[in-house]
């Protein structure tokens, strides 16, 4: 049951973007307050506490949660080594509640951002169990614990070197989508640049992560399926994080995915997501509001030969993006024809 707490706190909150419309991130920043003021000696015998750490000695694993408190609270970047230390060993059901604590100590090192990165990148980088669409249990939930903490240390840091970090993780744990996110918020124009280069394959991690894990297909949530189904995972998170970033540049690539065909992004117990990489294009334009992007979309969806769901989508982006009355003449005419859907009809009303 213990176990079960950590893995929900380290995590804080939902961790899944498996909805029909992605949604942005509630940001919970951590509250400022003073540093806690702890003497020389007893700073070093916290720092003891956590490298003679034992996991199988239940005090000393309590003795270095605490010690990773306290240090955190203290803001004592000196002790950055100790913390990254404790965070880095392998995650077990004993150890896991002091590593998550210390992880959020690394977050709290607003004294040394950089030093605190470069001990969070040691967890953010190291592979997961399993493929990352499977069921989190036993090794994969324990990592998930870790990585999901050291995430959210990233993003309470707010430094905006994280954002080219972060990028392969999104593909690696999609699972952590929200806690991602938010951290790559802070990054702005540096994590903008790396997700144009995933919506064009031209990103030397993603792209080899791809091959290897082949994320392009779902193959069973074990990956021991004999029929693998195509799905659009590539541009579907780029998209939903280019639209958060609310980045213009990103508008060509944006539109050339809709070119692709509108797959599911993932399926689950064999089931394909409700939505298409085409959800989170739309999204994204719409966040974003670019009148370029107002053409391309009229075209879809004054196109009855197209899927009406995707009809819809374009729709509900065009309302954003068209800087003047154009389209207004078609939208009425859906919203008036008794023969059309009538899901395609209240869009075109609204967009109206």
């Amino acid at each position: 049951m213990r176990f079960a707490f950590v893995v929900l706190a380290a995590c804080s909150g939902s961790t899944s973007t498996r909805t029909s419309t992605p949604t942005p991130p509630s940001p919970t920043p951590m509250i400022e307050s003073k540093p806690a003021v702890v003497n020389h000696d007893e700073m070093g015998e916290y720092r003891r506490a956590l490298v003679d750490v034992d996991e199988a000695n239940p005090r000393a694993v309590d003795r270095a949660q605490k010690a990773a408190d306290v240090l955190g609270q203290a803001r004592h970047a000196a002790a950055i080594g100790e913390l990254g230390g404790l965070a880095a060993r392998p995650p077990t059901k004993q150890l896991v509640g002091a590593q998550v604590t210390a992880l959020r100590a690394l977050g709290r090192m607003s004294t040394d951002k950089r030093g605190a990165l470069g001990v969070l990148a040691k967890v953010i980088e190291r592979d997961l169990p399993a493929r990352p669409n499977a069921t989190a249990d036993g090794d994969h939930a324990l990592y998930l614990a870790t990585l999901g903490a050291a995430i959210n240390a990233i993003a309470e840091l707010e430094e905006p070197s994280a954002g080219a970090l972060l990028v392969p993780v999104v593909y690696r744990a999609p699972e952590l989508m929200m806690q991602l996110r938010r951290a790559i918020a802070g990054s702005g124009a540096i994590a903008a640049t790396e997700f144009r280069k995933v919506m064009r394959r031209e990103h030397v991690g993603v792209e080899a992560l791809f091959r290897d894990r082949m994320l392009d297909k779902y193959c069973g949530d074990r990956g021991d399926a004999q029929k693998c189904e195509p799905v659009s995972a590539r541009e579907f998170y780029a998209a939903i994080v280019l639209g958060d970033l609310r980045d213009a540049s990103a508008v060509p690539d944006l539109l050339a995915a809709l070119d692709k065909p509108a797959l599911p992004p993932y399926y689950v117990d064999g089931v394909a997501a409700p939505n298409t990489g085409h959800t989170a294009v739309f999204d994204a334009l719409r966040k974003i509001g670019a009148p370029e992007a107002a053409p391309k979309l009229k075209a879809i969806w004054t196109n009855p030969k197209v899927d009406k769901e995707i009809r819809i989508g374009a729709m509900g982006a065009y309302a954003f993006t068209v800087p003047d009355g154009t389209g207004a003449e078609e939208l009425w005419k859906i919203a008036a024809d008794n023969a059309a859907p009538d899901e395609l009809r209240v869009e075109a009303a609204t967009a109206y």
